[in-house]
């Protein structure tokens, strides 16, 4: 490559880098979000979705808990009774409670998303971005976040807020221990497909 086409090729590189760990955590942008295509968004939308690691203050669903859905799909894919990882088993009980936070934040996108597209005039792409976007508590906007109508701001809001204490809350009541049941119910086959 030529010199301003390596330096070029270096700038975009650092760019998609940045804005790849920025998804995840703090919602800094080195160029103007509109300027993305649709590929590059989609992409962001993914990275804010899946967030940082477990214990540190990135929202999203965490690394670690898309990591025990993958496995628990492949699990399921090589009909395995239990999911494993590295030659170690991973309690049904863990897999659950993750199905169970992801499908939380998956609902509380989906209905904030339904919710702007009622109230604001923006198109679909921009309105799902800004509520993931919110959910995830990244930061990150297309531009609609300044334009929106109150009702559309507490759609917000209370899109950021649940993102952020919701998971948690859901997560610590997860944790606790359920009281101790003296009876079973009979098991059940269900046909899925």
């Amino acid at each position: 490559l030529a010199g301003g086409q390596a330096a070029s090729a270096w700038t975009h590189l650092t760019d998609a880098h940045f804005m790849s760990i920025s998804a995840r955590t703090a919602g800094f942008n080195v160029l103007p979000m509109e300027d993305l295509g649709p590929g590059s968004r989609f992409g962001l939308m993914l990275l804010m979705l899946i967030g940082g690691s477990p214990g540190a203050t990135a929202g999203g669903i965490k690394t670690v808990m898309l990591a025990v859905l993958v496995l628990s799909v492949i699990a399921t894919i090589r009909q395995r009774d239990e999911t494993e990882a590295f030659e170690r088993a991973i309690p049904d009980s863990i897999v659950r409670k993750a199905a169970a936070i992801a499908v939380c934040m998956f609902t509380l996108i989906g209905l904030a998303t339904l919710a702007l597209s009622m109230t604001e005039r923006a198109r679909f792409e921009v309105i799902v971005f800004e509520c993931v976007s919110a959910a995830t508590t990244t930061g990150l906007s297309l531009g609609l976040t300044g334009s929106l109508s109150p009702v559309g701001k507490a759609v917000i809001i209370v899109t950021m807020f649940l993102g952020r204490v919701g998971p948690l809350t859901l997560f610590a009541v997860l944790l606790r221990r359920a009281a101790v049941k003296r009876y079973q119910y009979p098991h059940e086959q269900v046909m899925l497909g």
